[in-house]
């Protein structure tokens, strides 16, 4: 594992594993330019058009067709140019829309076995910057009975059901954030939220405290994708995408205590407890990584998914969690199965998970805000 100075830890893990099933609505898959390789490359980028700030999913491969490093440019013209962090020569990242002017962009993958530029294959896929953000609800946040809860959307709006008390949002302030909204979490006592930003950036409200963000660290292009808090609720740490982890607060920089090095797949989410000092961390494959004393149980990862792996959610009562994916299918490790989605026709993909303070139950939210629940869940509204 290699450390860096300051606020945050970073690892990277090269291997082979089955590549991820990128099958999301939006997916734009490239084509080779010729048809002079032995083995065709591919390139998907899902969504395929976004404002600035948005994450975007892309996937390439196939392994060992010496495939470098996708770029992000502008199309036909000069002047934007970027690459995303190389990870091997297959896998899925994230990737943060820059700064950019709206227009049409390309994403572009070039792969040679032979290392001659003469037999190099470039496979291209259109994307567009657009002007606006549509709201998709992202995360979502218990009050401390579990008779309320507390929906994002990714342009910070915070939506209020039950016995949850409306503390403020980023609309409401007269904030656009500079990047997509990626999750919501509540304080120790229940008497206000953060928000965090893709790019690292950390909103309080209510009694929600300030001890930093990552804005000003989080590397170029790679977006931070979720927020646990520690334990007693004065720190939290923020995940990012490609394995950066940062320790704001109290919360401690730890080792990593689980996690096959064998993986190309992108980090989705991250998950605390009160009962632990540490964290786990969730792949889109399902892959499970544990830092300091959070268990570890089980986890999809090897297993085959309809849909990948979009959130995680411990259970207070066990110490075990669920893996959620994104057509609704949940899958228990020390924890009970208590129902799903992914029997069912979704108007849109679920987006996050969390269960409720007894551990007996679980919600499920879609992108469009819809609110499905299970066990002892109970339903007091949703933003659909």
């Amino acid at each position: 594992m290699k450390m860096r100075p300051g606020n945050r830890d970073s690892w990277r893990g090269w291997g082979i594993v089955t590549c991820a099933v990128l099958m999301a609505a939006g997916v734009v898959v490239g084509t080779p330019s010729t048809a002079s390789a032995t083995i065709a490359p591919s390139l998907s980028v899902s969504p395929s058009s976004g404002a600035v700030g948005s994450v975007v999913t892309v996937g390439f491969g196939p392994a060992g067709n010496g495939c470098g490093g996708v770029t992000f440019e502008a199309a036909g013209a000069r002047g934007v140019s970027q690459s995303l962090p190389f990870i091997g020569d297959f896998g899925t990242e994230a990737f943060l829309v820059p700064a950019v002017a709206p227009g049409r962009y390309v994403f572009s993958l070039t792969c040679d076995t032979t290392n001659n530029p003469a037999t190099a294959i470039t496979v291209s896929v259109p994307f567009t910057v657009t002007t606006a953000r549509p709201r998709t609800i992202v995360g979502i946040a218990n009050t401390a009975d579990g008779k309320g809860y507390w929906l994002v959307g990714n342009d910070g709006g915070v939506f209020s059901y039950g016995d949850a008390h409306f503390y403020g949002s980023l609309p409401s302030r007269g904030i656009t954030p500079a990047a997509a909204i990626v999750g919501i979490a509540a304080t120790h006592d229940h008497k206000g939220y953060w928000l965090v930003g893709a790019d690292g950036g950390v909103f309080g409200f209510g009694d929600a405290q300030f001890y930093g963000s990552a804005a000003s660290e989080a590397r170029a292009g790679v977006p931070v994708v979720g927020m646990a808090p520690t334990s007693d609720g004065y720190g939290y740490w923020l995940a990012g995408a490609e394995f950066s982890t940062f320790h704001l607060g109290d919360a401690r920089l730890l080792a990593l205590t689980f996690g096959s090095t064998a993986v190309n797949q992108r980090v989705i989410g991250i998950t605390g407890g009160r009962r632990v000092d540490g964290y786990r961390e969730v792949l889109a494959d399902g892959h499970i990584f544990a830092y300091g004393s959070a268990p570890v149980f089980g986890s999809m990862a090897g297993k085959p998914l309809n849909q990948p792996i979009v959130g995680m959610t411990t259970d207070p009562k066990t110490g075990g969690y669920w893996e959620v994916a994104s057509d609704g299918g949940v899958f228990s490790f020390n924890a009970p199965f208590l129902g799903s989605t992914g029997n069912l026709h979704l108007n849109a993909p679920i987006t996050a998970m969390l269960a409720t303070p007894t551990g007996n139950g679980y919600r499920l939210v879609a992108g469009d805000g819809g609110v499905f629940d299970f066990g002892d869940a109970h339903f007091y509204g949703s933003a659909a």
